[in-house]
């Protein structure tokens, strides 16, 4: 199932599931809401923590975890004021997967850059539509969060409403700076945001398409 959509609002559907005996030519109608919970479950060797739609906190363990978010608040979506889950990895080589559809602004407290063995991972390629590397900053920024983080901000369309560069998803990466960056990625300097950027990408912690 994909949930597909040109702007934020269009991101609640319904889906209809009909089932047949292949006999009865009746049918009953019926409402089933499938409302995800914060869970953290291991599946296939893969350590996963979820979260729900609304504002969560979640925490990882010291081994490898995949967090994989459900949406979001949509209330004030690509505004400052616009809410989010915290996430903090807790150790190990962490993931953090985005799907089509997740808004809001979150925090991940301890996101780990450079080129060690527990570098960790921000996904967002479910979360792009029509990406290219063309126009990446249509789609992705980097900013700075005051003097002690960035933002990696996402418009999920890549201004293709015609509208300027939204924010929808904002993702909060504390404690990393260009002059913590450029010591983990053993560079003299990391120049600008632009920089930091395609640092990752080369890296794999920011991953696109």
């Amino acid at each position: 199932y994909g949930n597909a959509g040109s702007t934020p609002t269009d991101y609640a559907r319904a889906i209809s599931i009909e089932v047949s005996d292949g006999v009865s030519t009746s049918k009953d109608a019926a409402l089933l809401t499938v409302t995800p919970v914060a869970n953290s479950e291991t599946i296939g060797g893969v350590s996963y923590v979820t979260g729900t739609s609304a504002v969560d906190t979640l925490a990882g363990t010291a081994a490898d975890d995949t967090f994989v978010g459900y949406g979001g608040p949509l209330a004030n979506a690509g505004k400052t004021n616009a809410t989010g889950d915290t996430l903090t990895g807790g150790g190990g080589h962490d993931t953090y997967l985005y799907r089509a559809g997740n808004v809001g602004k979150d925090t991940i407290t301890d996101f780990t850059i450079g080129t060690t063995a527990e570098a960790d991972v921000l996904n967002l390629a479910d979360l792009l539509e029509g990406y290219s590397d063309d126009n990446i900053a249509d789609f992705v920024r980097i900013a700075a969060n005051g003097t002690t983080g960035v933002s990696v901000q996402v418009d999920f369309n890549g201004k293709a409403d015609g509208s300027a560069f939204t924010p929808y998803m904002q993702v909060d990466l504390t404690g990393v700076t260009l002059t913590s960056a450029a010591t983990a990625y053993s560079l003299t300097t990391l120049a600008d945001m632009d920089a930091l950027r395609a640092a990752m990408m080369t890296n794999g912690q920011l991953i696109l398409a």
